[in-house]
């Protein structure tokens, strides 16, 4: 191996390509040896190859639609240097061409068979075993108990008083420094076994991620859902363009910590600012990771909906939003493997319709036995109606009509306000972070939730089953019935278990198991204020 392509950004970020000694076609088309996910849009099916000649590497553009890239000037044909950053579609995926004999590295990790990496990771990790460091503190040990027998029969009794002491405390020494080793090669088997569950992890969700093409799909089809309805006669469009000034964008970013600890998991980073590989078999390679350091975070984004019921800034959404690593099933494995890791906000923000700026929130509540959650906005009152709730006793029934707010696919549906030119610049600056994208659609006022009519087709004893279109993002969105009372909250969009059906039903949480979580202060504040009403 001679070359080597590390990949900073777009789906295969975190992953690393080892070049043979021959051309390498690149593209999201399926026969192209080095291929891109159907995600990374700005990549052409067939892009650029990387030709081989007499030991360099020369990098061609195949007429691509958005041009190939070195060191951010754009290239038709250009032989590469070690240490050049490549990049296939202005704002798309970027990599670091690396030209070295020899690429330095640790214990070879293999996210396609974590039973053979663990084996690999066996064999060759000695801090698992510290035998060496061991056997050294045990010769300590021996060496201080002959040297005080020795000094004893030499002794008075007060020398060897004060002898037994300084052996007390070597002895002492030698046990933390034992104990650190042990603790140390722990952490370093944990983080080891950590970096393939994620770099598995990472392999499987490329497959389930959604291109742009999709979303935008599926914004035309609830944009066309929403034109051809008409709202409700029966109700007020007046209360509910007011109710949604109410609805905030939730955008959140977590990661993960230690149990007792509060050190992000974060990649290690190069003395080039690139993520730090370990090779793998296949021309693979997994990233390195640590707890703390100056790399970017292991971290996941969402989006979801939440919506205001009192003027001190608390706001109602769904539990698995409040807590969204309760139904990470990589951080389920993870604990299962004896990792002990938790996830923890390292971002958590609501922006309020049409714009400006972005409200911290902090989570107070989850209810326990319902996926509703409670949410409070840091810093002043925001300038925004509060949602009356049902009460205790309402009763929503079958046939019962209602509208939901919410802001379905998120940040993507909302890009689609602006035209494609300026949505391009949007998301080359954002770079795919969900937050930076809210906060440009903020700054220019475009910040607007979707309204969409519907009925109950059923109820449960907790849920309220029915046809309001939304789909992943309108999460925590308020079901409102015709007597302008938020009756349920929108939590999921079922599809039929059965392959090939279409059948979607679309649930939410009755309202009634949101008054329990309410402190005492805003349940009375709410109460008042739908008397009055």
């Amino acid at each position: 191996m001679t070359a080597r392509l590390v990949f900073l950004t777009g789906s295969r970020a975190g992953t690393a390509y080892d070049l043979k000694e021959e051309d390498e076609s690149i593209g999201r088309k399926s026969d192209r040896t080095i291929r891109f996910g159907s995600e990374d849009v700005l990549v052409s099916a067939m892009h650029a190859t990387l030709l081989y000649r007499d030991g360099q590497y020369v990098l061609r553009d195949d007429g691509s639609r958005n041009a190939t890239f070195v060191n951010a000037e754009k290239s038709t044909e250009r032989e590469l240097q070690d240490g050049d950053r490549v990049q296939f579609g202005a704002g798309g995926p970027g990599a670091r061409f690396i030209l070295r004999a020899v690429i330095d590295a640790s214990p070879t990790l293999d996210p396609q068979d974590l039973a053979e990496a663990a084996e690999i990771l066996r064999r060759t990790k000695p801090a698992e075993a510290p035998v060496g460091s061991l056997s050294t503190a045990s010769r300590a040990l021996t060496t201080t108990r002959e040297m005080v027998v020795m000094v004893v029969r030499r002794s008075k009794r007060t020398r060897r008083w004060l002898m037994a002491v300084a052996a007390v405390t070597i002895g002492a020494i030698t046990t933390i420094v034992i104990v650190q080793q042990r603790a140390r090669a722990s952490l370093e088997k944990t983080l080891s076994d950590l970096s393939v569950s994620l770099a598995a992890e990472q392999a499987s969700r490329s497959a389930l991620e959604q291109d742009l093409a999709v979303v935008q799909a599926q914004a035309d089809s609830l944009r066309t859902v929403v034109e051809s309805e008409q709202l409700d006669p029966r109700i007020d469009p007046a209360a509910i363009r007011e109710y949604s000034r109410g609805v905030a964008l939730i955008v959140f970013t977590y990661g993960y910590v230690q149990q007792n600890g509060s050190e992000l998991l974060r990649y290690v980073v190069d003395g080039r600012g690139g993520i730090e590989m370990s090779p793998a078999a296949a021309g693979q390679s997994v990233p390195s990771i640590t707890f703390g350091g100056p790399g970017p975070p292991v971290q996941h984004q969402g989006t979801a909906t939440g919506f205001l019921i009192d003027t001190a800034g608390f706001l109602l959404t769904n539990r698995h939003v409040a807590i969204p690593w309760d139904e990470d099933e990589q951080l389920r494995a993870m604990n299962a493997n004896g990792l002990g890791v938790k996830g923890q906000f390292i971002d958590l923000r609501a922006f309020s319709p049409p714009g400006g700026d972005a409200h911290q929130l902090v989570v107070e509540a989850t209810a326990s036995n319902a996926d509703v959650a409670l949410l409070r906005i840091l810093g002043p009152r925001v300038d925004a109606p509060t949602l009356p709730l049902a009460s205790d006793i309402h009763a929503a029934k079958p046939g019962d009509d209602l509208v939901l707010i919410g802001y379905p696919t998120g940040v993507q549906n909302l890009l689609f306000r602006v035209d494609r030119e300026e949505r391009g610049v949007m998301m080359q600056r954002a770079g795919g972070d969900a937050r930076r994208l809210a906060e440009q659609l903020a700054q220019r006022r475009l910040i607007q939730p979707l309204v969409t009519n519907g009925s109950i087709s059923d109820t449960t004893g907790r849920e309220v089953i029915h046809t309001a279109s939304t789909t992943v993002g309108g999460s925590g969105g308020p079901l409102i019935d015709l007597d302008e009372r938020v009756v349920a909250v929108h939590y999921a969009s079922v599809r039929s278990p059965l392959p090939g059906d279409p059948f979607q039903t679309q649930r939410g949480v009755k309202v009634k198991f949101v008054w329990p979580i309410l402190p005492a202060r805003v349940r009375r504040s709410i109460e008042d204020t739908t008397s009055r009403r």
